[in-house]
């Protein structure tokens, strides 16, 4: 299973994994996403339908939003308009936004308005960033 790293009880008590999302929410965030999602992001969604845990860089906290929340959020702003490619995914529960390259599947955060100056990286690809689950860093 593409996801096993993430499966000991201490881990998953770490990143609050929760039940996935059905079929047919995969298929309307699909539907409300003009661009093709990562399949990587699409199966972890059915995996476990968002996330919650500490991460060893900045932004240090990652939410992953659950699919309800995503495309409430994919319907809400103008993505395209201010950062064309780039998907959200999620947050640090401070006010900065966690969002997904749809290309390559990077993984970088970023403040309200959108500049692609002001993006920080975070992980070179999502499967990245699920290895980073469950991490704190030291400065955090």
């Amino acid at each position: 299973m593409k996801f096993d790293f993430l499966l000991s009880q201490e881990l998953c008590d770490k990143w609050g994994r929760k039940n996935g999302a059905s079929p047919a929410e995969l298929a309307c965030l699909k539907e409300c996403c003009a661009d093709e999602l990562p399949a990587v992001y699409l199966d972890f969604l059915a995996f476990s339908n968002g996330a919650d845990t500490g991460i060893p860089v900045q932004p240090y906290s990652c939410i992953l939003y659950q699919v309800k929340d995503v495309i409430e959020l994919a319907t809400s702003y103008d993505f395209v308009e201010n950062l064309p490619g780039f998907f959200i995914i999620g947050s640090d529960g401070g006010g900065e936004y966690i969002i997904l390259e749809l290309k390559t599947s990077r993984v970088c955060c970023v403040n309200l308005p959108f500049t692609e100056e002001e993006i920080l990286d975070i992980a070179s690809s999502f499967i990245d960033l699920l290895k980073m689950f469950g991490q704190r860093s030291e400065e955090f």
